[in-house]
């Protein structure tokens, strides 16, 4: 047998006095495990609770990853094209286009990413159904707002090494 009470205080000291009344009412009948109501929700969503921290910790470590290696990559490609840069200023080039070329080459494997990522995610989100509560797993909202986050977060990522492209000195460059 189950017996539910509703009140107004939720202090797990009520046991005692629950107690008290069932055996004021039936002295032979026992009373076993008197848990309060988030005590219940909490025990029934733990593993999950715990497998979509889980989740979650790989998905910013991996984001953590991926903005460090665009961001050598780019500042690799700037230092290896040094010389080119410091020619195209040179001979006129803008600082701010400079900045542009840096950049498109810097999200063109974001936006590529991106692609095929949202693609993957639309694939597998049904496997990640029973971590949601609440949404749906194909939510456009959602692909919608991580696909931006992910582009601002690789803007980011490119912003410092083109810079620092635009801040080459050109007689420096051509020099060395």
């Amino acid at each position: 047998m189950t017996l539910v009470l509703r009140t107004a205080d939720a202090r797990e000291t009520l046991a005692d006095e629950v107690r008290q009344v069932v055996r004021s009412i039936d002295p032979s009948q026992p009373v076993t495990r008197v848990r309060t109501m988030p005590g219940i929700i909490a025990s029934h969503t733990g593993m999950r609770r715990f497998a979509a921290t889980l989740l979650t910790a790989f998905a910013l470590a991996s984001v953590v990853m991926a903005v460090v290696g665009l961001y050598g990559s780019v500042a690799l490609l700037v230092a290896q094209r040094r010389r080119e840069i410091g020619v195209r200023l040179a001979l006129g080039a803008s600082a701010g286009g400079i900045r542009q070329l840096i950049f498109s080459q810097g999200l063109r494997p974001v936006m590529l990413g991106l692609a095929a990522g949202l693609g993957l995610a639309a694939l597998g989100a049904p496997a990640l159904e029973s971590l949601l509560f609440g949404l749906d797993a194909r939510d456009p909202g959602t692909f919608v707002v991580a696909a931006i986050t992910l582009a601002i977060v690789g803007a980011a990522a490119c912003a410092g090494p083109a810079h620092r492209a635009s801040r080459i000195d050109p007689a420096t460059a051509v020099r060395d």
